[in-house]
């Protein structure tokens, strides 16, 4: 034989021939050790791939705790301020308009834990969250030096003209700030 040549048949070139010269038990210990590698390989990769999957649900979840949780909270606490207003609209007693007084300072202070609070997280950052806070600041201006006294002087012409002429155009921009920064935390998610 020239070297070429086994048994009538072409011997393969480089690694090929070294395997078909291998023993029938030495091919199958080389399949088990490939195998064994590409399952090491594998289990790796899925490791990996979990390590991502559980940072990336990490985040998700400090989304809806953080940021989410303190915008729900923004979102009922303005609601309030807005529904105390037209309580004090509403009544005429001054012990009753002193009670809702007190909720509005309470539902202030409130609110600004939750500002704060949703300021320290990612959300902040957000492109929407300024123009709310400028918003909302506007309004609270807007409703304690003219909402609120007309509603408590009881001159309902006076109230009526301010809510629609100075107090809604407010709410309008700082309501579609909020739903914005909604929409930007869902898309972020």
């Amino acid at each position: 034989p020239n070297g070429d040549r086994v048994g009538g048949f072409v011997r393969p070139p480089g690694v090929l021939a070294w395997i078909v010269d291998q023993s029938v038990r030495a091919k199958i210990l080389s399949l088990i050790a490939v195998l064994a590698v590409a399952a090491v390989g594998t289990g790796l990769l899925a490791i990996v791939s979990l390590r991502a999957v559980v940072a990336s649900t990490d985040e998700v979840a400090t989304i809806q705790n953080d940021v989410s949780y303190n915008l729900g909270r923004i979102h009922q606490d303005q609601l309030e301020a807005r529904m105390i207003v037209a309580q004090l609209a509403a009544i005429q007693s001054r012990a009753t308009q002193n009670a809702w007084l007190s909720k509005q300072s309470a539902n202030d202070d409130e609110m600004q834990g939750y500002i704060e609070a949703f300021a320290a997280t990612d959300g902040a950052a957000l492109p929407s969250w300024a123009p709310f806070l400028e918003g909302y600041a506007a309004w609270i201006s807007a409703r304690d030096a003219q909402l609120v006294p007309a509603a408590i002087a009881d001159s309902s012409t006076a109230y009526e003209s301010l809510l629609d002429s100075v107090s809604q155009p407010l709410i309008n921009t700082y309501v579609d700030d909020l739903d914005s920064l909604e929409a930007e935390i869902t898309a972020y998610s």
